[in-house]
């Protein structure tokens, strides 16, 4: 199988907390979210190849009527 790696925006930087109250809020990601976001680049990755493919058939379509 195939893997494609797509192009994604640097982490953020971590910023330290001095405040206990508020580092205790932090949550790292759950697995969830993960998976959302994995299930968003596979959409973005597919709209992208859908957008190719149809370039593509459109100019061939083209071409072939200039032909």
């Amino acid at each position: 199988m195939a893997r494609v790696t797509l192009a994604t925006p640097p982490p953020p930087t971590i910023i330290p907390i001095e405040d206990r109250a508020v580092a205790e809020l932090v949550v790292p990601a759950s697995r969830r979210d993960l998976h959302v976001a994995r299930r968003l680049r596979r959409r973005d990755a597919m709209l992208g190849l859908g957008v190719l493919a149809a370039t593509l058939g459109a100019t061939v379509a083209v071409l072939d009527m200039l032909h």
